[in-house]
């Protein structure tokens, strides 16, 4: 008789990975991940793609997004694996995440090297928030955008899948799109896309980063070539069949690297990167999303008029009393009292305020979100609310508001 539950379960094999990055070492042999433009294949699929091949052909033996492209935020560590794995918050939609994440069972935060490699001293948590805009490991670059895309290679010998992780998310947004494209495309037929002959291709794309400098990163995509006509006869049956669960337990070497070789790519980056070109001030519509205050929708003139080296400036790294906090790249100032000045929200200067939202990129809604989500760490004993940056922060006492100035100024330090 079958085992109800697991005779009739059906996976198909992962037969290796493909990368699209390689390690390089500096001149003090530090490691740091390489993007490259070309696919670093298994020996049996070099074979069939010898050199440097920037296009494969590929097909999906199902077509459920989540099977063939699951995409999560995950954070590694090197001594843990995987210790985070979330949806992240989308503030435009307000569609809060979670995440399931591994702490240490005395502190209650992630894991790390000091937490005992015993039973019992750390533990998954389930349905834990998770905000990427105001996490530090994120904003460290410790955690990131992961997409698995599994797919075959019919030109290989051998039945089964090839996984390639990718954390560029011009590549996950082109990948979703050409997926939900090809999905419209059949749904007007037979309604999938499963064993559809495509081509999966990596190829340059000029962008502009946060700090308005031009780069050309390797990006990917999926193009079908053939016709209606072609989709209809070519799609196939597997009912039943599942995708192998995505290996994640080791963080992907090129996307994930240490400390140093953080510090290695970043140097080696700037080696072959165009210089900055000047910042375009923000669009009014955006700013005023951004930057809303009670009778002035518009950002400061620092905020506007900013080059990405004054952006990014050293924060104060000790804080100041509580009392004298002193705000990103400035003096320390005493507190006023709420509504003493109309440069200052309660006790926060405004000008500081709208210059570390722009370069953390946060809407009100965030700003509010991570006051409220730290209510304990800032002294609160109630939550925050308002519809402009001014009358939340205006809400916070002197001594919570130095508290909220010195944190903030060390996440500008982690993103800077």
């Amino acid at each position: 008789m079958p085992i109800n539950g697991l005779s009739e379960t059906r996976r198909i094999t992962r037969l290796g990975k493909i990368r699209i990055g390689l390690k390089k070492t500096n001149a003090k042999g530090i490691p740091y991940p390489a993007a490259v433009d070309y696919f670093i294949l298994p020996d049996e699929a070099a074979k069939v793609y010898p050199g440097q091949p920037k296009k494969l052909d590929i097909m999906f033996p199902l077509d459920q997004p989540e099977a063939i492209a699951p995409q999560y935020l995950k954070c590694y560590s090197s001594y843990r694996g995987l210790v985070c794995k979330g949806t992240g918050t989308d503030h435009r939609t307000n569609i809060i995440g979670t995440c399931r994440r591994l702490v240490d069972t005395k502190t209650g935060d992630y894991v790390s090297r000091t937490t005992p490699q015993e039973v019992g001293a750390a533990e998954w948590k389930e349905g834990l928030p998770c905000d990427q805009s105001i996490c530090p490991k994120y904003l460290k670059g410790d955690c990131k955008e992961v997409m698995c895309l599994q797919f075959m290679l019919p030109r290989v010998p051998g039945i089964g899948v090839y996984q390639l992780d990718t954390s560029s998310k011009n590549s996950i947004i082109q990948i979703n799109s050409a997926i939900d494209l090809l999905k419209s495309m059949a749904a007007k037929m037979n309604g999938t896309i499963k064993f559809v002959p495509l081509e999966l291709v990596i190829g340059p794309k000029d962008v502009l980063t946060p700090e308005g400098i031009k780069k050309t990163i390797q990006t990917l995509d999926i193009h079908f070539m053939g016709s209606y006509e072609q989709l209809e006869a070519a799609s196939g049956q597997t009912a039943g069949l599942e995708m192998p669960e995505p290996d994640e337990e080791t963080p992907p070497e090129e996307l994930f690297p240490t400390d140093e070789g953080k510090a290695a790519a970043k140097e080696a980056e700037a080696h072959r990167t165009l210089p900055a070109a000047p910042v375009k001030p923000m669009p009014k519509e955006e700013a005023d999303s951004f930057f809303e205050d009670a009778g002035n929708r518009k950002m400061t003139k620092r905020a506007q008029d900013a080059k990405p080296a004054e952006q990014t400036a050293p924060v104060v790294s000790t804080p100041a009393p509580a009392d004298q906090a002193a705000p990103f790249g400035g003096k320390a100032q005493q507190a006023a009292p709420a509504g003493a000045s109309k440069d200052m929200a309660g006790n926060i200067p405004l000008s500081w305020l709208y210059d570390v939202m722009a370069v953390l990129r946060w809407r009100v809604v965030t700003l509010i979100s991570y006051i409220n989500s730290n209510r304990e760490k800032l002294g609160l004993t109630s939550q925050v609310a308002g519809k402009t940056a001014s009358e939340a922060v205006g809400q916070l006492n002197q001594e919570q508001a130095g508290k909220f100035i010195a944190a903030i100024n060390e996440m500008v330090k982690l993103k800077g």
